[in-house]
């Protein structure tokens, strides 16, 4: 089971702005599977009969009730959650505070355009540099990110060499 969060204000990972009442989990920004004890996946059988099916369904909504509910809980109302993650958190590479795996430099686009949004334009800078530099570690990856930082950069006024 695919557990998404995406923000309305944040365009979707193909660039779009979402249709909230539309939106597939595939397209969110923060996306993870739903697993009991926090494993990195699991499947649930559909089983050979009614019975094993009917346990499956019942292991899952009480997977869900115990891990996917405070998933999400954590960042109502927001800026929740996502307040509480800094750029020097992303800068080592430490995601688990966010609502789905990322890797560093999309999670800093998210972040950036997140602290715009909240017009924290300080914080949106901060989370630029760490991204661009996640990307200077991995040439030929995140053409599309790279630039969305960079304009998010140039609408701060920033020039790209301060992040040097």
């Amino acid at each position: 089971m695919e557990l998404a969060t995406h923000l309305t204000f944040l365009p979707t990972v193909l660039g779009d702005v979402p249709n909230p009442k539309k939106i597939a989990a595939h397209i969110c920004e923060f996306r993870r599977r739903l697993s009991p004890d926090g494993t990195a996946d699991h499947w649930w059988s559909y089983g050979t009969g009614q019975v094993e099916a009917a346990r499956s369904v019942a292991d899952l909504c009480m997977t869900y009730s115990a891990f996917g509910e405070p998933l999400f809980a954590k960042f109502l109302p927001f800026p929740a959650g996502f307040d509480q993650v800094t750029p020097e958190q992303l800068q080592t590479g430490n995601l688990t505070a966010l609502p789905g795996n990322t890797t560093v430099c999309r999670a800093a686009l998210a972040l950036a355009r997140i602290s715009r949004y909240r017009e924290e334009d300080a914080l949106a800078a901060r989370f630029v540099q760490v991204g661009l530099a996640d990307l200077e570690s991995r040439p030929g990856l995140g053409g599309a990110i790279r630039v969305s930082l960079e304009d998010i950069a140039a609408a701060l006024g920033v020039a790209l060499g301060s992040f040097a």
